[in-house]
């Protein structure tokens, strides 16, 4: 867990947070358009494999933007990443990806990536300030073994 300001803590995610993670989420319009349209039964499904990792960042006990992750083999793929709109820009994306990274080195994990659509500019910025390298239609980051 790493403490924000004003509040804010970045934590593993708790099977509680599942409901408004996905309320959340039905507010964005990558949610909408997004390839893998998310139901409350695939989001529990993956939440209850072994490969699953999730991190919210949280006030008190509102959830106001998390990071989800599956493993395969090597490979671990963001796969919903978001944070409220009104409270972007304001450094917990930026917490979340961090954590997520720090937590994913260890897992021996030899490749992360995120796939984007190629007209989200906003994220595909962010990330790339994250260091994160634009592949196409979507963003990748290769992660060095420890």
């Amino acid at each position: 867990m790493i403490r924000l300001k004003d509040g804010i803590i970045i934590t593993q995610f708790n099977i509680d947070d599942l409901h408004q993670i996905y309320n959340l989420g039905l507010k964005e319009q990558s949610f909408i358009d997004s390839i893998n349209q998310w139901t409350p039964e695939n989001l529990s499904s993956l939440f209850a494999s072994d490969n699953f990792t999730a991190y919210t960042a949280r006030r008190k006990n509102k959830v106001l933007g998390f990071i989800i992750g599956e493993k395969e083999n090597s490979r671990m793929q963001i796969l919903w990443f978001m944070v409220t709109p009104h409270l972007r820009k304001k450094g917990i994306g930026s917490a979340l990806i961090d954590y997520f990274l720090k937590n994913s080195a260890g897992k021996s994990i030899n490749e992360l990536f995120i796939r984007i659509n190629e007209n989200n500019l906003d994220s595909i910025n962010f990330l790339c300030k994250k260091g994160l390298i634009v592949n196409r239609s979507f963003i990748e980051l290769a992660v060095k073994k420890p």
